[in-house]
């Protein structure tokens, strides 16, 4: 197992400060089980705080360890994704059926349709944490039509593009995907885990480029995504080791020497493809990468006329465009920054 250790100081963090990008519903989500067996915790009036108490916790751990220049935290939006459209084509799948050694046909209901709602004592505490995340004035970032995960990808791309170090800070396993030399997986709650290349496949077994066909074949029943019925974790990964990819694997079928394993391939072909599409983290949402680098790093206001920044990224003020903006130095003409949806340039 990978060993946890603290963000390396050579490469592409030399020449740019490391940006930390959070999987903010999954911490949320463990912030409010973590005290499920603990004595509940609210207000005088009643509102639940327990959720709101660990995930605060957790975001003063993570700058206390690693004193973020750059952290945002990435959020889904309700409504449908792309994601919804693509799942409909799938109308009934099949799942192996461990009793009678064979595979039964369900109706597929949908992508995440397995998922429950949302606890109501967790629903009441989201405002609130929310507002901590203003409180620490860290940028919260979404994208309508895509999850956090795409949000996140897209951004570890272009942001690691422009000579960022990038951690995604998540315990997911399916971000193992977005690994490279300049990404990497920051999982504060198996003690500061980190995650390179070489990591993701001491953990999964194979390199970060072949997540993808991992987990198109093992499905994820969280998100409903069905991946080839009667061939699990272990299967999945022997499968991908022996044959590289999902479409090799499909293609050579008649290989394979599990009984199981090889039906399951032969007679599930179009489902697995489309699991593996479902899998998949968008990198390419159309998000303008001056519009939010400049949101990682700060906001706008006038003052006497004059333009001025204030540091949205940490408490101790950061850079931007070599501008020092903690301090409220006056910027240079031409800089690039964002006040709500709108980008300036200084001195128009």
């Amino acid at each position: 197992m990978p060993e946890a250790k603290l963000p390396p100081a050579a490469g592409k963090s030399d020449e740019k400060p490391p940006i930390y990008l959070l999987d903010s519903m999954a911490f949320i989500f463990r912030a409010y089980h973590a005290m499920q067996r603990q004595r509940p915790m609210s207000t005088r009036t009643g509102i639940p705080t327990a959720a709101t108490y660990v995930f605060v916790n957790m975001i003063n751990k993570l700058r206390k360890d690693f004193s973020p220049h750059y952290l945002a935290a990435v959020y889904d939006l309700s409504g449908p994704v792309f994601r919804d459209e693509r799942a409909r084509e799938m109308k009934a799948v099949k799942k192996f059926n461990i009793k009678t050694q064979q595979f039964d046909m369900i109706d597929y209901l949908g992508y995440k349709a397995n998922r429950t709602e949302m606890p109501a004592d967790l629903t009441q505490q989201l405002p609130f944490i929310r507002r901590a995340l203003e409180a620490f004035r860290i940028p919260i970032l979404s994208y309508e039509g895509f999850e956090a995960d795409d949000v996140i990808g897209t951004l570890s791309c272009k942001l690691s593009a422009l000579g960022h170090k990038v951690y995604v800070v998540s315990s997911d396993k399916d971000m193992m995907q977005l690994v490279n030399e300049d990404v990497v997986i920051l999982n504060p709650t198996k003690d500061n885990l980190i995650l390179d290349r070489a990591g993701v496949e001491a953990t999964l077994g194979v390199p970060p480029e072949r997540v993808i066909d991992v987990m198109a074949l093992r499905g994820d029943s969280i998100d409903n995504i069905p991946g080839a019925p009667g061939i699990g974790d272990k299967g999945s990964v022997e499968l991908i080791q022996q044959f590289g990819t999902v479409e090799a694997a499909l293609d050579r079928a008649e290989e394979v020497k599990r009984k199981t394993y090889r039906e399951s391939l032969q007679n599930n072909r179009d489902n697995i493809l489309l699991s593996k599409e479902l899998v998949t983290i968008h990198t390419g949402v159309p998000i303008d990468y001056d519009t939010y680098s400049s949101n990682l790093h700060a906001r706008l206001f006038r003052l006497d006329g004059d333009l001025w920044a204030e540091d949205l990224g940490s408490t101790n003020g950061t850079w931007v465009n070599t501008v020092r903006i903690g301090d409220r130095t006056r910027l240079e003409k031409g800089d690039l920054l964002q006040v709500g949806g709108t980008v300036f340039e200084v001195g128009r």
